[in-house]
């Protein structure tokens, strides 16, 4: 499956009930291109961050409104080197994901390009 399919996917398992007006407001792209988009056309890189940016942000909302009121609630039970070992992973997972989006555009570029 190709990056361009996944993000879409993505999209509209967070936005299923989204109308194509409503993408190109949410996303910034023009109305007649979501249209082209949704139907195959290939996604230019600026329109795959758009879609990236807006999945993300969507993701981060619940998912560290969640993890913050988990960590409020519970993180006096842990001990120092237990909070520490958490922020430790955190950051893992951070640099790994960095990495791996960096590596993504890499290709999206290296496809446009050829």
């Amino acid at each position: 499956m190709s990056l361009q399919t996944n993000i879409l996917k993505d999209y509209r398992a967070l936005f299923p009930q989204d109308t194509l007006r409503e993408i190109s407001n949410r996303t910034g792209i023009q109305l007649t291109r979501v249209f082209r988009l949704l139907n195959g056309s290939p996604m230019k890189l600026a329109e795959y961050e758009s879609f990236y940016d807006l999945i993300e942000l969507e993701n981060t909302k619940s998912e560290n409104i969640s993890a913050l009121k988990l960590l409020r609630s519970h993180g006096h039970k842990l001990s120092g080197s237990e909070m520490s070992k958490i922020f430790d992973f955190i950051q893992r997972k951070i640099q790994f994901n960095e990495l791996v989006t960096s590596q993504q555009i890499i290709s999206i570029q290296k496809q446009e390009l050829a």
